[in-house]
């Protein structure tokens, strides 16, 4: 029973989730940016000139976008996210990513869907 609830999950996030979360992110998103998956289901958005407060900014309507966009019997999908700066934060991109990341296990266990920056140090 385990794996075959895993298997729905999987599918489930395959098949409506991600693109869902896809679509609003590249709605949200300029030109210039990057966003893709990174890893099951995290996912990165990188924006090239932008500050924390505004990158803030722009993850405030992704929270927005989707708490809109009811998935399955009223239900949301929600995001927790982690806000870096470079150089602001982190002196190169593998230390910025791990502060990052950090950042996003923070919003997870601080309720989800939610945004949290990097503290800077």
């Amino acid at each position: 029973m385990n794996s075959l609830k895993s298997k729905f999950i999987m599918i489930a996030l395959t098949l409506v989730l991600i693109p869902l979360l896809i679509t609003n992110l590249f709605q949200i998103s300029r030109a210039e940016d990057v966003c893709g998956r990174y890893g099951g289901e995290e996912f990165i958005l990188l924006l090239p000139g932008v500050d924390a407060d505004v990158a803030y900014a722009v993850l405030d309507r992704l929270h927005e976008a989707l708490r809109k966009t009811p998935v399955i019997s009223g239900r949301h999908v929600t995001v927790s996210v982690g806000i870096g700066e470079y150089p602001e934060h982190a002196r190169n991109l593998k230390a910025l990513y791990a502060l990052t990341d950090a950042a996003l296990y923070q919003a997870k266990h601080e309720g989800r869907n939610r945004t949290i920056r990097v503290v800077q140090s």
